[in-house]
């Protein structure tokens, strides 16, 4: 019975000296890697600590842009928006003065965070609302009612 060699390393009898110069350009061998990184043997050091104590050193990264625009300062901005993700402005505007007069409040009584998202669901739930309306209201046939019996009756047909 022969065994087949599935493994990706490569076979240790063999040596290929192309393959070991390539190697050697990359990562010399014969040289030492030194300074490669700085020595930590120190604590980190506050400059503005006091001589006597140890400090917290923060490691929070305070780089986050903040955004401060919770809610829009004018209709126009609002409908400028509606405008370039091209839903209806009278939405737009409609969603304006629904949240002006509730102080960009949530129905939960939270402040709004972003208006631009509350916008796109806004747009997303009259969308849902119209197409429910829409299948609520099927035609009633002129030849069926409610029950879904016919007008032109026989009372001469046994039930």
């Amino acid at each position: 019975m022969a065994i087949i060699g599935t493994s990706d390393e490569p076979d240790e009898g063999h040596y290929d000296l192309k393959l070991e110069q390539l190697a050697e350009r990359y990562h010399p061998i014969r040289e030492p890697v030194t300074n490669q990184y700085p020595p930590n043997n120190e604590q980190a050091v506050y400059s503005q600590r006091p001589s006597g104590g140890q400090v917290l050193v923060s490691t929070i990264n305070n780089t986050k842009p903040i955004k401060h625009n919770k809610h829009p300062n004018s209709l126009q901005i609002v409908l400028d928006f509606f405008n370039d993700k091209n839903f209806n402005p009278d939405d737009g505007k409609e969603f304006y003065e629904y949240y002006e007069d509730r102080q960009w409040q949530t129905s939960d009584g939270s402040k709004v965070r972003d208006w631009r998202a509350l916008a796109k669901y806004w747009v997303h739930q009259k969308a849902l609302i119209k197409e429910k309306n829409r299948l609520n209201k099927k035609q009633a046939s002129h030849f069926r009612d409610n029950l879904r019996t016919t007008k032109n009756k026989d009372y001469g047909q046994p039930l």
